[in-house]
């Protein structure tokens, strides 16, 4: 778990560095609204949090940001916690014109058959799933076909780095 205060140092640090060395930050942000956007991360956190927390929450930059070269991901150990321990759907998905189907079924029920639409997971409709997740993807400039391809090849795994706390921060990120 971290404090507000190690995760506030964070943000700021991060502020600073982007503004530092990235060669056009706020091309497709402009800086007043990247203030706003940094300042609402900065006084959303008000209680400790744990690295899925944190890391859900600071990667809505990668829609700010619009790069594709900026990239933040989650530190060795969550990476490997999640490579070892971590809970995957047991199906290959793929998300098209707004909804999630399956392309192969790894998983023991042979009742599931290809093709079919999966339209919630542990109770949450699938919408609201990608929405998030799509949120926090790597882009370049507005381009929403990256983001797409990017889930409907980590989607398994990306899953695992989504916290649902996260969502009623930024409801409309």
């Amino acid at each position: 778990m971290y404090s507000p205060n190690e995760m506030k140092a964070d943000i700021l640090f991060l502020k600073r560095k982007l503004e530092k060395i990235h060669p056009d930050l706020y091309r497709y942000t402009p800086r007043p609204a990247f203030k706003t956007f940094f300042d609402s991360l900065y006084y959303s956190i008000n209680k400790p949090m744990n690295e899925q927390g944190f890391f859900s929450l600071i990667t809505l930059l990668h829609a700010k940001t619009g790069d594709g070269h900026t990239m933040l991901l989650p530190s060795e150990t969550m990476t490997n916690h999640t490579n070892t321990r971590g809970k995957l759907l047991p199906f290959t998905l793929t998300y098209i014109d707004g909804k999630l189907y399956i392309v192969e079924n790894c998983s023991a029920d042979s009742s599931i058959e290809k093709g079919e639409e999966i339209v919630k997971i542990n109770g949450e409709k699938t919408a609201a799933i990608m929405s998030q997740l799509m949120a926090r993807q790597i882009r370049d400039g507005y381009n929403q076909t990256y983001p797409i391809w990017i889930l409907n090849h980590y989607f398994r795994g990306l899953l695992q780095f989504r916290v649902r706390s996260a969502r009623s921060l930024f409801p409309r990120t």
